[in-house]
């Protein structure tokens, strides 16, 4: 019994971890998409591509070292 505990322990660890992140790149990819919408007016689209490209690698980047900062509370 005390082995399907553990197990249930880490399955709900990494789920709470994956929502976290998940969670979170989905407010950054809303934020990406209305500052291009707001730089689409003020600046054109060359600018608001660059900027929501941006924003999105620093996004994946942030989530990257997420899930590994993650990964490595959990397996230790």
């Amino acid at each position: 019994m005390a082995i399907l505990l553990g197990a249930w322990a880490a399955l709900r660890a990494v789920a709470e971890g994956f929502s976290a992140l998940h969670a979170a790149a989905g407010v950054g990819y809303g934020a990406a998409c209305l500052t291009a919408a707001a730089l689409l007016n003020i600046a054109g689209s060359g600018p608001a591509f660059i900027t929501c490209t941006l924003i999105t690698l620093a996004i994946g980047g942030l989530s990257l070292l997420g899930e590994r900062t993650h990964s490595r509370h959990t397996t230790q």
